[in-house]
């Protein structure tokens, strides 16, 4: 029963008011007793910056865990062995207070090409720019609605 309400005060948190990351793996609709089987989460070493734990058929004292040890549940699937985050900003020297904004965090393979890092990105900024445009064609009213309502006048 503690499990399930754990699960539960999980889900509410990676699901929150706008709902599981797009693009992570995530499956929607998990049931909370399913949240940490099923669902994509990752662990880190102490905090959200903390180093990722790749292997996750390693042991708990593998890993040099010990008791009090401090673990970050993290949204998202864990990075293969052969890959690594890379975080994306964007660089705009006119821009204040600061002339970076973070633009995205990919999981990247060790031995990829530029090529195919820069595929990556652009692949990535598209699918954004598919689902904002989406979203706002879904916020959006229908102009034509409020006309087809209003009664003629003749």
């Amino acid at each position: 029963e503690a499990l399930q309400e754990n699960a539960a005060s999980l889900a509410s948190h990676f699901e929150g008011p706008k709902g599981p990351a797009q693009g992570q793996g995530e499956k929607k609709g998990c049931k909370p007793e399913e949240l940490l089987a099923e669902c994509a989460v990752h662990f880190r070493r102490g905090t959200a910056k903390g180093a990722l734990l790749k292997d996750e058929q390693k042991t708990l004292k593998a890993l040099g865990l010990v008791d009090g040890s401090v673990l970050f549940l993290g949204q998202g699937r864990p990075c293969a062995p052969d890959e690594f985050m890379v975080e994306f900003v964007r660089y705009d020297p006119g821009a204040k207070p600061t002339p970076f904004s973070p633009l995205a965090t990919l999981a990247v393979c060790a031995s990829a090409r530029i090529s195919q890092v820069k595929h990556l990105v652009a692949q990535h900024l598209a699918n954004q720019s598919e689902a904002a445009a989406a979203k706002a064609a879904a916020a959006a009213p229908d102009a034509a609605a409020p006309d087809a309502a209003a009664p003629d006048a003749a």
